[in-house]
């Protein structure tokens, strides 16, 4: 697995914190009916592809039809972690374009092949360049 190396981080006076990553490199589109066993076939937003994006480690981008199935997506964790294991990812971010546009986009993350079926945590910064790039948000 392609490790990330040394990842520069700034935290500002007024709190803001920047980390610095890796340039995203868009690897394998995988096609939707493989996700569907371990999301569900109602989520996967049909328009946008499914891909896996690196910035030194591997995660499969999953775009979900709005915020509300984002917020209904129950995973079958052990046919994630080993569909994680063979595709050779981390995990996967699930995300959605919230209809209003009142933000960019909201995200889950998921990684049950190392033991995290659910964790907190930002989109990185390939993930946000393909959310970008696919779903034509402004910069």
């Amino acid at each position: 697995m392609l490790l990330p190396g040394i990842l520069r981080v700034a935290v500002e006076t007024d709190g803001l914190i920047l980390m610095q990553q890796n340039k995203p490199e868009y690897l394998e589109i995988i096609e939707a009916d493989e996700m569907r066993s371990s999301m569900g076939p109602a989520y996967i937003a049909a328009e946008t592809p499914v891909q896996v994006i690196s910035t030194g480690l591997k995660d499969i981008m999953l775009p979900v039809a709005n915020a509300a199935s984002l917020g209904e997506l129950r995973p079958d964790f052990k046919t994630m972690a080993d569909f994680s294991q063979k595709k050779g990812v981390v995990g996967v971010h699930a995300f959605a374009v919230p209809d209003d546009r009142s933000e960019d986009a909201i995200c889950r993350n998921f990684a049950p092949l190392y033991g995290i079926d659910e964790e907190i945590k930002t989109v990185h910064v390939g993930g946000y360049s393909y959310i970008v790039e696919e779903v034509s948000i402004e910069c």
